[in-house]
């Protein structure tokens, strides 16, 4: 709270080693039993494929177990090892470095704390880089074993030409699994984008269910199959959800003919998606500016989205969600009525660029998502410093609260 969040009670007390680089936000639980003792768990995953825990109070470190997520108890087929990446010897990406030096967790995984099972996404490839997977493993969280018939392989296709035929078919190789996992009504929703443009890859969100038996995937969206791209990655943040169980995502570079008569008209560059619990579009927003967004690189799927709780019934917008990427503005969006394409369908757009004493810096890019707490949105864009908005529920709009004095 704020009363114990201070410079004088706050700061670092401890730290643990792993085995690779930690591009998965790490999870707590509390009051876990591990071998027969009540312990509060921090879980992490690595680039390594590797998961551990630790006891999150214990000073010293204290880990608790550690798996690797490509050995034969999790699936692996023998001899695995993760994907090279970097600025040489690299196997997927074009030699930028974006994930170094190789790839084996990197979307977020999620908890569902009363079956006790973390889920996550490895990537790894036999040693003689002829054969690439991503599975998806249901974890107990107590031991780091596998439940039954965990792991899945993970395979998709979709209705689309942008593969030169009728369908789309999903590139273990080639997909980034960059944004956190999301668990919404008993479904694990898992997204792709690419490893840094390299062609060919196409924005993909599956859904899965786990019954204590096995896997069954019950959803598929490619968010523009007929000409690739369109990346759900949102620099690592998970889908977001509604109290009525509506998804959302938001795209990157990518065409979109989605406003379009003629057909097909079913591909969503730069654009949020409210998505079904079987992945059919409800609705979709699209900035005005979608077609330089895509010409210039400025993914408006940079950003995740932030479903804020329910206003009162006497404010002109009750269901609000918020979004923003690369292109510098921060959109105040109605969850009932996104509109469709076009600035004018927002609730509210604001500048980032505009905010704050660093203007001069880039302008406002946006990766990742802000925070809500107490009726305030916080969030600091690139060079930018950490800026409060306050939502006043009278106007269901955000106003300028304050900046920090420096960069966050």
């Amino acid at each position: 709270t704020p009363t114990n969040i201070n410079s004088s009670a706050f700061g670092k007390l401890f730290s643990c080693t792993v085995d690779g680089a930690i591009y998965a936000q790490p999870l707590w639980v509390a009051n876990l039993k591990v071998n027969g003792t009540v312990h509060n768990v921090v879980l992490v995953a690595t680039q390594h494929d590797s998961l551990y825990a630790f006891d999150a109070d214990a000073n010293p470190c204290e880990p608790l177990w550690q798996v690797s997520l490509i050995d034969s108890g999790h699936g692996g087929t023998g001899g695995e090892v993760t994907v090279p990446s970097g600025t040489s010897g690299y196997l997927v990406g074009g030699g930028d470095g974006d994930i170094t030096p190789e790839v084996g967790v990197t979307g977020t995984p999620v908890i569902d704390p009363a079956a006790g099972i973390l889920y996550v996404v490895s990537m790894s490839m036999n040693a003689a880089a002829t054969s690439f997977h991503q599975r998806l493993h249901a974890i107990d969280i107590t031991s780091g074993a596998e439940k039954p018939e965990s792991p899945v392989t993970i395979a998709a296709s979709f209705p689309g030409t942008g593969s030169g035929g009728s369908t789309v078919t999903f590139d273990p190789r080639m997909e980034n699994q960059r944004p956190g996992l999301a668990l919404v009504g008993g479904a694990v929703y898992i997204g792709w984008g690419s490893h840094e443009d390299t062609d060919p890859w196409y924005g993909w969100l599956i859904g899965y269910t786990y019954n204590g038996g096995g896997f069954t995937q019950t959803s598929v969206l490619n968010a523009t199959p007929n000409h690739r791209h369109g990346g759900i990655w949102m620099s690592g943040a998970a889908p977001a959800a509604d109290s009525q169980g509506r998804i959302y995502v938001v795209t990157g570079n990518g065409v979109f003919d989605a406003s379009s008569s003629s057909q097909p008209n079913d591909d969503y560059g730069d654009s949020m998606l409210q998505l079904s619990a079987a992945l059919g579009v409800l609705q979709y927003f699209t900035p005005s500016d979608q077609a330089t967004d895509e010409l210039y690189n400025n993914d408006f799927g940079a950003g995740g989205a932030a479903v804020l709780v329910d206003l009162p019934s006497s404010s002109p917008v009750q269901h609000l969600i918020i979004t923003g990427g690369k292109d510098g503005s921060l959109y105040v969006l109605d969850r009932d009525a996104l509109g469709g394409y076009g600035d004018g369908n927002a609730w509210q757009e604001i500048s980032i660029a505009a905010e704050g004493p660093l203007a001069s810096g880039p302008p406002g890019v946006l990766w990742g998502i802000g925070a809500v707490w107490n009726d305030s949105y916080y969030l600091a864009g690139a060079q930018q410093p950490l800026t409060a908005y306050r939502l006043d529920p009278s106007t269901a709009k955000l106003s300028l609260a304050g900046t920090a004095s420096a960069p966050s």
